[in-house]
């Protein structure tokens, strides 16, 4: 179950590109012209994320295809393959881990007008996106499958999401069970360093700057559970290369390296 919530932890932990297609593809047109005016611009063939925590390290190899869609994610313990519909939407998620077969996942992809489904077949599972007017998720329900194929909704776990005027996420709700908890999120002014991917991936609550403090309330009560700082250090572009995260019990640094092309 663990690993699988790696996939929905998107939501709090992977914050990235707009959701909405047509508004991504303007946003990445006016950040390609500020990255044009220098003497390089970013092309994601390739990205490599060194993660080291509590002494460890990890390295994440982001590839792309021509559309700068992404494709997989290189790990050392599993990699993630993403594939798309002819709609240019991402339609399947696979974890294939190295060790352990049993803790492989795929996820296939279902759009509706105003829902989208993501199905894990592992553990009968189903969560249930629903979308706002500009197309970002505004609330998501994990579903179990009953024995014969019917849907259960199970209430013990249940998010909303709010945002701001530029549609960076802001406030995300998480209910589980008689427990309900709050996270505020603040921002950069910086590009996020997958901003240019291509594609339509709904199912992860996309941005366009950076996280600079996340704090995590008691909906009840509202005192804080935990508060999270992030700090950067930019390239010439204003794209991270290092990015360090604190909270009440580790300290994470993630360094990032892009790939460049020079301008035609």
């Amino acid at each position: 179950m663990k690993k699988y919530y790696l996939i929905i932890l998107a939501f709090n932990l992977i914050i990235g590109c707009k959701n909405n297609y047509n508004y991504k593809r303007n946003l990445d047109n006016s950040i390609k012209d500020s990255i044009n005016s220098s003497s390089k611009s970013t092309y994601l063939v390739s990205q490599i994320v060194t993660i080291t925590k509590k002494g460890n390290e990890d390295t994440m190899k982001f590839n792309y295809d021509s559309l700068n869609r992404k494709i997989e994610v290189l790990q050392k313990r599993e990699n993630i393959y993403f594939s798309y519909d002819q709609y240019n939407n991402l339609a399947r998620i696979k974890t294939v881990n190295k060790y352990r077969i049993s803790s492989d996942l795929d996820d296939t992809i279902i759009y509706s007008k105003k829902n989208i489904d993501m199905i894990s077949k592992n553990f009968n599972l189903i969560n249930r996106l629903k979308l706002n007017s500009k197309g970002l998720v505004e609330e998501m329900k994990i579903e179990k499958i009953g024995k014969e194929e019917e849907l259960k909704i199970d209430k013990s776990e249940f998010y909303t999401y709010q945002y701001d005027d530029s549609d960076n996420l802001i406030t995300m709700t998480r209910y589980n069970k008689n427990l309900c908890t709050k996270t505020k999120f603040e921002y950069d002014n910086k590009h996020y360093p997958f901003i240019c991917m291509g594609g339509n991936n709904k199912v992860t609550v996309f941005q366009k700057n950076n996280i600079l403090k996340k704090i995590i309330y008691d909906c009840k009560t509202d005192s804080i559970i935990d508060t999270i700082l992030y700090d950067y250090e930019y390239n010439e572009n204003g794209y991270p290369t290092i990015q360090k995260i604190k909270n009440q019990n580790e300290n994470i640094i993630m360094k990032y390296q892009y790939i460049t092309i020079p301008k035609k």
